[in-house]
C-alpha cells in the first residue's frame, strides 16, 4: 500500500504498529471491507497538497 501511495504522491501518516493493528483487527473480526478501509485511509493518508500546507 505504501508503494502505491508513494507512486501517487501521497504517504501513509501512521505508525507501523497502528497499521498492523487496524488490518489484523478487522481481518480477525471479519469487518475488513472497502468502506472501512476508505475511511481509515482518509484519516491516515497525507496528500502532497496537505504536506505542503503543513510545512508552510
Amino acid at each position: 500500500m505504501d508503494i502505491f501511495l508513494g507512486l501517487n504522491g501521497a504517504r501513509l501518516d501512521a505508525e507501523p504498529q497502528a497499521v498492523i493493528t487496524f488490518i489484523y483487527g478487522h481481518l480477525e473480526a471479519g469487518t475488513f471491507r472497502k468502506p472501512v478501509l476508505e475511511d481509515w485511509l482518509r484519516t491516515y493518508v497525507a496528500s502532497p497538497e496537505h504536506r505542503a500546507e503543513a510545512s508552510a
